[in-house]
């Protein structure tokens, strides 16, 4: 019988003192991949596509999400952007600009798992943590 195999997660973020609060249990359920970027580029080569795209706006900008949403590698991928806006015409726009969920950067180590497991494709998910 084969192993699960892990998801691959891609998180871009222009701080690692980000990456450092990522619960240490989401790296044994699935694979991250963090890579520290600016908003001047987006180096996404030697990487097949992953499953989610985390994108943390706040340091990066909003226009970094326009970058990563033309980048053919990963265009199609559910993309989670991390920002700290919480008025609600302000996310809809960060959705309507190719973003698939919004999470508060308050909050995102408690709702990371949650916003993640719910954006891997439904196809592959074969159980059910209880």
């Amino acid at each position: 019988m084969r192993g699960e195999e892990k998801h691959s997660i891609l998180f871009l973020s222009a701080s690692s003192s980000i990456f450092d609060a990522i619960p240490e249990e989401l790296f044994q359920k699935w694979n991250f991949y963090l890579v520290k970027s600016n908003s001047e580029q987006v180096t996404l080569t030697r990487l097949d596509r992953p499953d989610v795209v985390v994108v943390d706006t706040y340091g990066l900008g909003v226009d970094f999400l326009d970058k990563v949403k033309e980048n053919p590698s990963v265009h199609d991928c559910p993309v989670l952007v991390i920002d700290e806006y919480n008025q609600q015409i302000l996310i809809d726009k960060i959705l309507e600009r190719g973003a698939t969920a919004y999470l508060n950067i308050d909050d995102f180590t408690d709702d990371l798992e949650n916003k993640i497991s719910k954006l891997i494709p439904k196809a592959s998910s074969s159980f059910l943590l209880l």
